[in-house]
């Protein structure tokens, strides 16, 4: 298996780690991955049925829908309401129980609102990677572009707040969310 090189006296990973990355993970899951494939090609009925030469004459061979079924329905119990966001408050007094509460209506807004934009269903694709694959990856992404024409108040120095604040809430309604969902394929 190739040596993965360390970053520099712990500094962030550079062009030699990354690149020792990218040869040494094929290799340390390749068996992973393989066996991983191998079960989609079997979940998909891609996989040929395996009959002895000896009654390959009299055994047609015949793939059945159980395992995509299978999967299907309890990806579908799973993912029939949406997912249960908790918050513990860092301690017991009420402001933080209400910054807790806060915290757990954004993040579900956030998700719906991510979820709608990428005009697929995220969840539902990291849940069948859980139940099918055994492992899934939720990645959010940050994504400046989608704000960058954010109003600025030093465009206009002498606009009253309740026209800067006019403005600035027209392009929230009108912009995408400055973070997105996308559906990750996690095997390497």
């Amino acid at each position: 298996m190739p040596e993965r090189v360390r970053p520099s006296a712990g500094g962030p990973p550079d062009a030699a780690y990354v690149a020792s990355l990218e040869q040494a993970l094929p290799a340390e899951f390749g068996a992973r991955n393989a066996l991983i494939e191998r079960l989609r090609r079997l979940r998909y009925m891609e996989e040929p049925v395996a009959i002895p030469e000896a009654y390959r004459a009299i055994a047609p061979e015949v793939r059945t829908p159980l395992a995509p079924e299978q999967v299907k329905r309890v990806v579908g119990s799973l993912t029939a309401n949406e997912p249960l966001i908790t918050v513990p408050p860092p301690d017991a007094s009420e402001a933080a129980r209400r910054a807790a509460g806060r915290r757990e209506q954004w993040t579900k807004a956030a998700l719906r609102r991510m979820e709608d934009e990428a005009a697929r269903d995220v969840f539902g694709m990291f849940v069948d990677a859980l139940v099918s694959d055994g492992a899934g990856v939720m990645k959010l992404v940050y994504v400046p572009d989608r704000w960058a024409a954010y109003p600025r108040r030093d465009q206009r120095p002498d606009e009253p707040d309740e026209a800067f604040n006019s403005r600035a809430t027209l392009f929230k309604k009108a912009a995408t969310f400055p973070l997105a969902w996308p559906g990750v394929t996690w095997t390497c």
